[in-house]
């Protein structure tokens, strides 16, 4: 590790010098953390704190979270003295499933209804407006590929977003992490490559294996819904078996369901 410490060390500096240039250019907006506790987002906190300090963190809670995240939000607010806010998305996830049916990769509801409508209405019944600092980055995706590194937010929130880590990939993440050593998510420890809540469809079918395996409880309820949607509408047992409930056919990729 000593060997990168030289080059962590400019890469943390160039974020920092961003951030503050960034939050000194919106001194009229509070600033914050949205904070998942994925590595990339804990990689954005360790860098707001040391640039601006003290800011709240902003978790999107689902309601279809693992225990171990839930332990994690409550640990990095603890250690880094930071007040805890969230948003809840649990009634409009049934609501819709019940409509829609689950979210799939191109038809990803899930975002814009658990995460972004929640946290735009806590973040104007709060402040109004915000900057908020999230752990998106350019080499995450083909449509974050072409994101800007500050940018105003397309779903409704209104509020300034901002990414300190746009450019860094994930072995430097990393690194960074581990030469910091803040709150881990356990998570990591259990084969999981993809944190976020449980039944992401952009998690692979790989995944979800190890998710029985790991997390029978988590499975089972998860299960229970997509064979309750199954029985109501008439569809083949392969829709669940062979994973196709994570794709709708005919449908095109919705880029609006994040940031």
């Amino acid at each position: 590790m000593r060997v990168n410490t030289e080059a962590l060390r400019k890469v943390e500096a160039s974020a920092i010098l961003f951030d503050q240039e960034v939050a000194g250019l919106n001194r009229d907006l509070v600033a914050n953390v949205s904070y998942s506790m994925e590595k990339y987002s804990r990689a954005t906190l360790l860098v707001v704190t040391k640039a601006i300090r003290k800011v709240p963190l902003l978790f999107a809670d689902t309601g279809l979270e693992f225990l171990e995240t839930y332990a994690n939000i409550e640990e990095a607010s603890l250690h880094y003295v930071l007040e805890l806010i969230r948003s809840y998305g649990t009634t409009t996830f049934r609501e819709t499933f019940e409509r829609q049916g689950p979210p799939a990769i191109n038809a990803r509801w899930c975002c814009k209804v658990c995460k972004l409508t929640p946290l735009g209405n806590l973040i104007q019944a709060n402040w109004g407006q915000s900057l908020s600092d999230i752990g998106q980055r350019c080499y995450k995706s083909d449509s974050q590929a072409h994101s800007e590194r500050i940018w105003c937010n397309k779903n409704g929130m209104a509020h300034l977003l901002a990414a300190p880590i746009h450019n860094r990939i994930a072995l430097l993440v990393w690194l960074y992490l581990m030469q910091a050593k803040p709150p881990h998510n356990m998570l990591y420890e259990h084969r999981l490559n993809w944190i976020g809540w449980f039944m992401c469809p952009s998690s692979d079918m790989a995944l979800f294996h190890i998710i029985n395996e790991e997390y029978p409880d988590l499975w089972k309820g998860s299960l229970v819904k997509l064979e309750g949607y199954l029985a109501a509408y008439g569809l083949p047992i392969e829709w669940i078996t062979e994973g196709k409930w994570r794709l709708v056919e005919g449908t095109a990729y919705d880029e609006d369901s994040h940031y």
